[in-house]
C-alpha cells in the first residue's frame, strides 16, 4: 500500500514562500506536495511588483542572495540572464529584476522530480482545522493540508479613506503600489517619508510630470543613504536591555570609531533578534513608539542613486513638513488638509493623498482576510510587544490560549514581534531554512503531529536564530 504524500501550503507567494519553497527543494529527499497560493505575481509581492526603472533594491546585489548557504546566487542569475557587470555585487540593481529572479528560483524549485509544487492565483480567505490537518479555503476551492505556513509579507497600510468624508474619499490612494493615472500638474501630499514615500516620489516625478509633491510625517525624517561600508565590530556584550541605553551604547561606539551608524547597524544584524528577546515588555513596548522611526532610518536605508534623486526633487521644489494631518475637508474638485506642526497649523489644497504611512503591524487589524480569520477564530494571536503573530523558537503559531500548533507555521514580517530583525531577504532565507528543516523533520503519521504543545516549549527561544 502506497503511503500518502503530505501536503503543505504555503500561504502567499510573495519572496517569504519562494525563501521557504527553496529550501525544502534543497533539503527534501521525500516526496512533498506543495500548494503556493497567492493573489500577485510569482515572486514578486508588494516590493518587486514594480515596473518602475528607479525603484531599486535598497541593500546591494551581493547581500540579497535567496540561498544563505550561497551568497553569490543572486549575482550569478545576473550574470546568467545577460546583465552582467564587474561591479554587480555592489550595485543596487532595479527591483524589476528582482522579481524575475525570485520567479526563476520558485521554477527550479517546482521542478525538482520529488516535489509536486502547484502554484494557484488567487486569495485565501480561511485556515480550519480539521480531524487530519488543516483544511485551507481559496477563491476557488479548497486544500487539504499536513501542514501550513503563513508567507504573507508586509501588510497594507491602515487606510485613511474610510475615515474621511464621502466627498473627498475618492482623492485618497490607501494603495501606493497601485497609483492612479494623475494629470501631470496635480498637487499631491504623500503621508509618510519612510521608503514606499520615496518610491511613490519617484514614481510621480518623471520628466514629463510637473507634480507640485508634498511629503508630510511626524519626524520629517528621510532614511539615510548607503555609504561605502567600513568594517566595525558589534557592541560588545552584555547587550543594553532598555532603548535608551542601546541609544547611548550605539552614540559611544560610533563616537569611538571610524565607522557609522550604517556600519554598527550592519555588524549587529546577527544579535538583533537577542537584543529583542532580551529587552522587557515595557522596553520593547518603549522601543516601538520612541526609537522604531530612527531605528528604521538607518537601518533600511536608500540606495546611492535614489538618494542622489531625491536631493535633486527636493532641491527643485518637492518639500518635507514635519508634523500631522488632523483633518481633511473638501474643496470643491480639491480637498483642504490641516496639519499641524510645532508652529501651529497650516493649510493646504491637494489634489491627491497617497498614503505611505507604513504597513499595519497588528494582525487583529490586518487587511488580509486569512490573517484576519485566524486572530478572530482564536487560532493565533497578537504577539506580546503588539506587532506580528506570536510565534514559539520554531515558529510555530501561537493559539490565543497559548498552546503553539505542530503544523502550522509563520514567517517573515509576520514574526517581527518575537524576532524583530525577519524583514530582509538574508534574515528570512536563514528563517525559512529552518522552518524547512522543521518541517522534514515531522513524522508525517506521528500522533498528534497537527495538534499543540503546552508550556516551556511554546516560549522557547533555543537555537533558533
Amino acid at each position: 500500500m502506497t503511503e500518502a504524500r503530505p501536503t503543505l501550503v504555503i500561504c502567499g507567494n510573495g519572496a517569504s514562500a519562494v525563501a521557504l519553497l527553496h529550501a525544502l527543494a534543497i533539503r527534501s529527499r521525500g516526496a512533498l506536495d506543495i500548494f503556493v497560493i497567492g493573489d500577485g505575481e510569482l515572486g514578486h509581492g508588494l516590493a518587486y511588483a514594480t515596473r518602475h526603472p528607479d525603484h531599486r533594491l535598497n541593500a546591494p546585489a551581493s547581500r540579497m542572495s535567496i540561498d544563505p548557504d550561497a551568497p553569490g546566487h543572486f549575482v550569478q542569475w545576473l550574470t546568467s540572464r545577460d546583465l552582467w557587470s564587474d561591479d554587480w555585487p555592489d550595485q543596487f540593481v532595479s527591483r524589476i529584476h528582482y522579481g524575475r529572479y525570485l520567479a526563476d528560483v520558485a521554477q527550479a524549485a517546482a521542478a525538482r522530480p520529488h516535489l509536486a509544487v502547484r502554484f494557484v492565483r488567487g486569495e485565501i480567505v480561511s485556515l480550519t482545522r480539521n480531524r487530519d490537518g488543516w483544511r485551507v479555503a481559496h477563491r476557488t476551492g479548497q486544500i487539504d493540508a499536513d501542514f501550513v505556513v503563513l508567507a504573507t509579507g508586509n501588510d497594507m497600510p491602515s487606510p485613511l479613506a474610510p475615515r474621511l468624508d464621502p466627498a473627498v474619499r475618492g482623492l485618497v490612494v490607501d494603495n501606493p503600489w497601485t497609483l492612479p493615472p494623475m494629470r501631470a500638474d496635480e498637487r499631491v501630499l504623500i503621508l509618510g517619508t519612510g521608503l514606499t514615500a520615496i518610491d511613490t516620489l519617484l514614481s510621480l516625478s518623471g520628466r514629463d510630470r510637473r507634480h507640485d509633491i508634498t511629503l508630510l510625517s511626524r519626524h520629517g525624517l528621510l532614511p539615510q543613504p548607503h555609504v561605502p561600508p567600513q568594517p566595525m565590530p558589534p557592541l560588545p556584550g552584555p547587550f543594553p536591555r532598555t532603548a535608551l541605553a542601546m541609544l547611548l551604547a550605539f552614540r559611544d561606539a560610533v563616537r569611538a570609531s571610524p565607522g557609522n551608524w550604517q556600519d554598527l547597524m550592519d555588524a549587529m544584524r546577527p544579535h538583533w533578534p537577542k537584543v529583542w528577546r532580551e529587552m522587557p515588555l515595557a522596553e520593547q513596548r518603549r522601543f516601538l513608539r520612541h526609537a522604531a522611526t530612527m531605528w528604521n532610518m538607518h537601518r533600511h536605508r536608500l540606495p546611492p542613486q535614489s538618494a542622489q534623486r531625491v536631493r535633486y526633487l527636493l532641491a527643485g521644489g518637492a518639500r518635507i513638513l514635519t508634523g500631522r494631518l488632523t483633518k481633511v475637508e473638501s474643496a470643491g474638485p480639491a480637498a483642504a488638509v490641516t496639519i499641524r506642526g510645532r508652529a501651529g497649523e497650516m493649510r493646504l489644497q491637494v489634489d491627491r493623498i497617497v498614503n505611505c504611512m507604513g504597513p499595519n503591524t497588528d494582525p487583529a487589524k490586518s487587511h488580509n482576510r486569512l490573517i484576519e480569520n485566524i486572530v478572530a477564530s482564536l487560532q493565533a494571536r497578537t504577539a506580546p510587544p503588539g506587532v506580528g503573530l506570536d510565534v514559539t523558537a520554531d515558529s510555530r503559531v501561537i493559539a490565543y490560549d497559548g498552546a503553539a500548533h505542530l503544523g502550522l507555521f509563520a514567517m517573515g514580517a509576520l514574526t517581527r514581534g518575537t524576532w524583530w530583525e525577519i524583514t530582509a531577504v538574508p534574515e528570512i532565507a536563514r528563517q525559512a531554512g529552518r522552518i524547512a528543516e522543521c518541517l522534514l523533520s515531522q513524522e508525517k503519521g506521528r500522533s498528534g503531529r497537527n495538534g499543540q504543545v503546552q508550556g516551556e516549549d511554546a516560549h522557547s527561544m533555543r537555537h533558533f536564530l
